[in-house]
């Protein structure tokens, strides 16, 4: 609560101040970096890795994931082996035909297979590259993986080293040969050289592999690694030039951010379309919002509208609403696909949601581009409103005039344990559907449903029976994070969530439900869960917001990333993995939609940023974690306009400096977080009386620089 200016009062001295200290680093993988080959020594970012790297992962469920991509071929590595290229897919993302067959290179001496003894894989920062190392005792062989941009081509830089004292003969490289088909695709695997000549001690020799794909016959077999690596570093770097750059003393996590940016591109097809590239691939109406929520808080605001552009011209080209829709249209580019003369009247004849229930999904789309609006300034034009308005009044409640479930939503199964009744679509009607058509609904200015019928005891219930339209006993963590994660901070909405936490809240910092009564958590929960946590906690500035903000790097992979489903333990389930691409992985790993919402809510919480572009407002809510001396951001993004913004803690108060070019005045609301009670703010050195660990202070802001000094109470 702001208090009235007071006069005469001198804004102290910070420089006097003693900085915040006892900070404890996320938890990082030690040891040196994998060596880059002399071969690739022009290449110095190369032995620049993220923090987010493992070693000797023992199976699926220890290891991470890195994805090369350029939105023609794709391929993960690491999870299924050290330099294993497993779900790889081209030319085009969707793998309507299956993935190609898992392939790895390993090293054999005489003929007889060698025994590793240690491997690493890691991502250089700034890169969309893998690079992966397997130690057999004194000998390495590493890899170098890259899709160039615009190639239907992986390229595999590939060098084996001796560190020990003597000559080392008769070895020779195992694996990647041969051609396999997909339906239409072909997948031909070659390597330049295969016998390795005598290795004196110290020294190496490299050769190069591809994974050629081709629809025609035609195969691209002579990319040269060190133009290949560039020229995917230069797109990756344009990327993330055009993304605020992160200033934190825990470099695991900007590690984390940039890294599920790379996460998103790689994934994103040629098309524009961002495709879960685990399992699934196609586009999917509810798996845009990890990724756009992402990109917007980065600031890369015209991305985000291409992928909502993209998915409204895909389904003018199937003439459907479809839960998910293919990556490509054959014959012709996404933007070539002609708009309706009449939306209204094609969005109204078209099939709605063919295979599931008319509820749910479509929803994701109006609300995301409620996001792109409050970022960007903008509005949706006549065809996208058109499309939208019919994604919301298309949806049908049941015969009670509830809103049931759609039957695909992400986190039925760790429902269904927790209900120990079935699924949840054969138990009752959906709290998460009514949460997201209101939301959708008021940023159309259409009525909603209201959730009345799910509201308990001091909580919304993620079920109400189809027998009795009784609700369920007790709160569900996916549900019951939705209302705040959508904006709503009303006071039913922050009760919902206080019983969440004391019913849900576990040590870890993550919220778990129970089997039945007390018989233990359920044995599964969703990746977003964490960021859906943080995000609540921040947003009504609860106390569990560093206990959430630490459970990031409890639940997150090695490589920094937020599964389908993970186990109790926090590491991500390991059900089943089809080594020849033709049957499912489950869950699925290296998810954009999962990720992309957890990182959001990490700046959510860092930065709370909250902007209204049209109305040139903007609400600033930043924390710093405990014991961080500092945080920033350069280059913050609201409409067209960048800004700066530094955060620093200190013993006896907190420092917040603001930063833009002198322009459109700003109507600027400032909460700060303090370890404890804050006595006074000065604002531009004009003081303010505040009482409480969060104050707020409203500000009319013209640009330049801008400081607020908050100190604490004696």
């Amino acid at each position: 609560m702001i208090l009235a200016l007071v006069a005469c009062v001198a804004p102290p001295d910070v420089a006097t101040w003693a900085p915040a200290s006892g900070f404890a680093a996320w938890s990082a993988e030690g040891g040196d970096p994998i060596a880059v080959p002399d071969a690739l020594a022009s290449l110095d970012w190369l032995g620049d890795p993220s923090a987010w790297r493992w070693r000797n992962a023992q199976g699926r469920a220890d290891a991470g994931t890195l994805g090369v991509g350029n939105g023609v071929v794709f391929g993960l590595v690491g999870l299924d082996g050290p330099n294993t290229l497993s779900n790889a897919i081209g030319p085009g993302y969707d793998a309507d035909a299956g993935f190609f067959s898992d392939t790895a290179l390993s090293l054999s001496r005489d003929g007889v297979g060698l025994v590793a003894t240690d491997a690493r894989v890691e991502r250089p920062r700034g890169s969309a590259v893998a690079r992966a190392s397997i130690a057999y005792g004194d000998l390495a062989l590493s890899t170098t993986d890259v899709a160039p941009p615009g190639i239907a081509t992986i390229v595999r830089h590939v060098t084996v080293s001796n560190a020990g004292t003597t000559d080392i003969a008769g070895l020779a490289l195992v694996g990647a040969d041969g051609e396999e088909g997909r339906g239409d695709r072909t997948l031909r695997a070659s390597c330049d050289a295969r016998a390795v000549p005598t290795l004196a001690p110290g020294t190496e020799w490299s050769t190069t592999c591809r994974y050629a794909f081709s629809r025609d016959g035609t195969f691209v077999e002579d990319t040269d690694a060190l133009t290949a690596l560039a020229a995917s570093r230069d797109v990756t770097e344009a990327l993330l030039a055009g993304t605020a750059a992160l200033d934190l003393p825990d470099e695991k996590v900007a590690d984390l951010y940039e890294g599920m940016i790379v996460t998103a591109h790689v994934q994103t097809s040629a098309s524009g379309l961002v495709s879960p590239m685990n399992r699934y691939t196609r586009g999917w109406l509810r798996d845009t919002e990890g990724p756009a929520r992402l990109y917007l808080r980065a600031g890369l605001f015209e991305e985000v509208d291409a992928m909502l552009d993209a998915t409204l011209r895909v389904q003018v080209a199937e003439r459907a609403i479809s839960n998910s829709f293919a990556l490509e249209v054959a014959g012709t580019s996404l933007d070539e696909v002609a708009l309706p003369e009449d939306p209204d009247a094609f969005w109204a004849s078209v099939p709605f949601m063919a295979g599931r229930e008319p509820v749910e999904a479509p929803s994701f789309p109006i609300l995301l581009q409620a996001q792109v609006d409050a970022f960007s300034g903008g509005a949706p034009d006549s065809q996208r409103l058109a499309w939208l308005r019919a994604c919301l009044l298309r949806q049908e409640p049941g015969a009670a005039g509830l809103f049931p479930f759609s039957g695909d939503e992400t986190f039925r199964y760790p429902l269904a344990a927790a209900l120990g009744e079935g699924l949840p679509e054969e138990v009752g009607w959906s709290a998460n559907s009514a949460f997201l058509y209101d939301a959708a609904a008021a940023t159309l200015g259409e009525p909603g449903v209201g959730a009345d019928a799910w509201w308990a005891d001091g909580y919304w219930a993620p079920v109400v029976r189809y027998a009795d339209l009784s609700p369920t006993d007790a709160p569900f963590e996916d549900v019951s994070l939705q209302p705040i994660w959508w904006g709503d901070t009303s006071a039913r909405a922050e009760e919902n969530l206080a019983t969440a936490v004391s019913v849900l809240l576990r040590e870890d910092g993550t919220l778990r439900s129970s089997l039945g009564a007390g018989a233990g958590d359920t044995p599964m929960t969703t990746g977003m869960g964490p960021g859906y946590f943080l995000q609540n906690v921040a947003r009504v500035h609860r106390d569990e917001e560093a206990l959430a903000f630490a459970a990031l790097d409890h639940v997150a992979t090695p490589s920094g990333h937020f599964e389908e489903l993970h186990a109790p333990d926090g590491r991500p389930l390991d059900v089943t993995h089809a080594a020849d691409g033709l049957g499912a992985d489950v869950p699925a790993r290296y998810r954009p939609w999962e990720g992309g919402d957890v990182v959001a809510a990490l700046l959510d919480y860092l930065f709370g940023l909250d902007p209204d572009a049209a109305g040139a407002a903007l609400t600033l809510a930043p924390h710093l974690p405990p014991g961080w001396p500092a945080s920033a951001a350069e280059g913050l993004r609201m409409g067209d306009t960048r800004f700066d913004l530094r955060l620093a803690g200190y013993a006896e108060g907190q420092v917040l400096t603001l930063a833009r070019d002198p322009g459109a005045t700003w109507a600027t609301r400032i909460v700060l977080h303090g370890d404890r009670a804050f006595a006074r703010l000065w604002i531009a050195g004009d003081p303010v009386d505040v009482s409480g660990a969060v104050v707020s202070a409203d500000v009319a802001w013209p640009g330049g620089e801008l400081v607020i000094v908050g100190e604490y109470a004696p």
